[in-house]
């Protein structure tokens, strides 16, 4: 079972970052958010911190939802 995630996600005064973001600091680069996960998560470059943290946890609490009706039902329909 998932106790904690832990994400690591660099946001700038201009937003969220990404590998698309032209000019990326070299210390920022390694937390820069591939373009194909931010897009599946419905986020872009440049979305605000507030952004990041709903979509965030709004798919930690659907992983978690997932997780219980497992534990619950003893077999699962849903494929992780």
């Amino acid at each position: 079972m998932i106790d904690m995630i832990i994400e690591f996600v660099a946001v700038y005064s201009q937003g969220l970052i990404t590998e698309e973001r032209e000019n990326i600091d070299l210390e920022a680069l390694p937390f820069a958010r591939k373009v194909e996960e931010a897009s599946r998560q419905g986020l872009r470059e440049g979305a605000s911190l507030a952004e990041v943290v709903r979509r965030t946890l709004l798919i930690v609490n659907v992983v978690h939802a997932a997780m219980a009706w497992r534990n619950h039902f003893g077999q699962s329909y849903l494929t992780f």
